[in-house]
């Protein structure tokens, strides 16, 4: 937890300074972002936690067969979710947009 803990307040630090450094705020030279992909990904996260809540309960009744069945889901979401995140980076390469830093 204290990795990924520290990761926030290191993009923040990051964001302020790069926004220090530029004359104009955002950035010129890129686009803004397309937001379908990413508004896709995080209604995504949001409805992954319906699956979640319910193999917590299957949990707690002693259902292996729930468990079973939620942690499957659960795993076809996040390929999914997998593919989203894929499918915007390469949706904004094509464009002309930034490379992702881990391809």
């Amino acid at each position: 937890m204290l990795i990924e803990g520290t990761g926030f307040p290191l993009a923040a630090g990051c964001y302020l300074y790069l926004r220090s450094q530029s004359r104009g705020w955002p950035m010129t030279g890129d686009r803004l972002p397309d937001l379908m992909w990413s508004g896709i990904f995080a209604a995504g996260l949001l409805l992954s936690k319906v699956p979640n809540l319910w193999v917590l309960r299957q949990a707690r009744n002693r259902n292996a067969a729930g468990v079973r069945l939620g942690t499957l889901l659960m795993t076809l979401i996040g390929l999914a979710l997998a593919g989203c995140a894929d499918s915007s980076s390469s949706t904004s390469m094509r464009r002309g947009g930034t490379t992702p830093m881990v391809r």
